[in-house]
């Protein structure tokens, strides 16, 4: 363990005051949150800055947010940060002393124990964004003060882990990319040498009109797009529903967003809810007994349907439409019932395969959180390595 040695040992306040001018622009500096550093918030004409009395911060300058010292807001100025200014929630400081390394520092900026021990300093209510850490009570918070060698040495060991904990979070991004880009690709390799079919050959669109009474309670349904499926948008009483022209779905019933069926809106209904409502533009769809409804949801994941939809769809750019005639003619393939569950049978073993290398994929990131939060958690507590 080593020796610690307070911010106001280490610190001076910096005050470059500066009154704004409502014909100049100015580029106002915001502090991230666990040590990330300092940055260009926005740019803002004077005219639309409230309050005129502000201050200069320069690249090296030590800055942190009184309202949250307590989420880890402190930073060091990088070479961005030049001609910028801050209000008075952000008080500025200079180093003075020659025991601290900066890249050090910032590192100790990173630690959530630092944070914990700003919070400790703060006064006021978090609640109400008023949870303040003043400049008095900064003086107080303490850092371990090693050797400089001890310091270079840490940072080394810091930055290198960084490198190879980013090397290994990439690669890992890449992979989850690819493999889950896999049951959509064999589906549509295990289907698409069979005989398609046009879906007005396997179902047919229906109403199942509905009246709605004021006093009764209706599920109303959404559909999200990238083939996230049917779920509910909102539970509402009937006088609440502007559009009484409404249809009751049924489990397993098809349902398409005529304007976002190019985006992966469309699905199937699930038991929960059953008698729910949709309004005209989610038209119903009710399929013959010899469809596989598992089957038929994996190949509308593929890109070759998703092709099908967006040439389908026609009207104005962001308002493009699919007339239920047109979805009638949509194409699928169409083997036998028993193949159709074949193939999702297949899929959804590799879908389960998939789910294990995807736990162990977030066990391994989570790992490394767990690793970055205690080696910093350890700098600030004094141990060397």
């Amino acid at each position: 363990m080593n020796q610690r040695i307070s911010f106001k040992e280490l610190f001076e306040r910096v005050e470059r005051p500066i009154t704004v001018r409502e014909d100049n622009e100015y580029s106002c500096v915001g502090v991230r949150w666990w040590g990330k550093g300092a940055f260009i918030r926005e740019i803002k004409s004077g005219i639309n800055i409230r309050k005129k009395n502000q201050y200069l911060i320069n690249p090296g300058d030590i800055v942190y947010n009184k309202l949250f010292a307590w989420r880890g807001a402190f930073a060091i100025a990088d070479q961005s940060i030049v001609n910028c200014i801050v209000s008075d929630k952000f008080p500025i400081y200079r180093l003075t002393s020659n025991s601290i390394n900066l890249d050090y520092l910032k590192i100790l900026f990173q630690s959530p124990a630092l944070a914990s021990a700003a919070e400790k300093l703060s006064t006021g209510m978090a609640a109400i964004s008023k949870f303040t850490l003043n400049p008095p009570k900064f003086w107080e918070l303490t850092i371990p003060c090693p050797s400089i060698d001890e310091q270079i040495r840490t940072v080394k060991i810091y930055d290198e882990f960084c490198k190879k904990a980013n090397e290994i979070i990439n690669a890992s991004d890449s992979l989850a990319i690819k493999y889950l880009e896999l049951p959509k690709v064999t589906a549509y390799h295990l289907a698409k040498s069979y005989t398609y079919v046009q879906l007005r050959n396997i179902g047919r669109i229906i109403r199942r009109n509905i009246k709605i009474q004021d006093d009764v309670s209706y599920k109303q349904v959404t559909i999200a797009m990238n083939n996230e499926g049917v779920r509910l948008r909102e539970e509402k009483l009937g006088f609440e529903i502007g559009v009484k022209n409404q249809s009751a779905v049924k489990s397993g019933d098809l349902l398409f967003s005529r304007i976002d069926i190019r985006n992966g809106a469309i699905g199937f209904v699930p038991d929960y809810l059953e008698g729910a409502i949709v309004a005209n533009d989610f038209p119903i769809c009710e399929l013959n007994d010899n469809v596989s409804k598992r089957f038929l949801n994996l190949y509308f994941k593929t890109n070759e349907f998703r092709e099908q939809c967006i040439v389908n769809s026609a009207g104005a750019t962001n308002r493009k439409k699919m007339k239920r005639s047109n979805f009638l003619s949509l194409k699928v393939p169409f083997p036998d019932i028993d193949t159709q569950e074949s193939i999702a049978d297949r899929i959804d073993e590799q879908n389960n395969k998939l789910k294990s290398i995807e736990q162990a994929r977030v066990k391994i990131l989570e790992n490394i959180d767990y690793l970055r939060h205690w080696f910093l958690v350890k700098v600030y507590e004094g141990h060397t390595f």
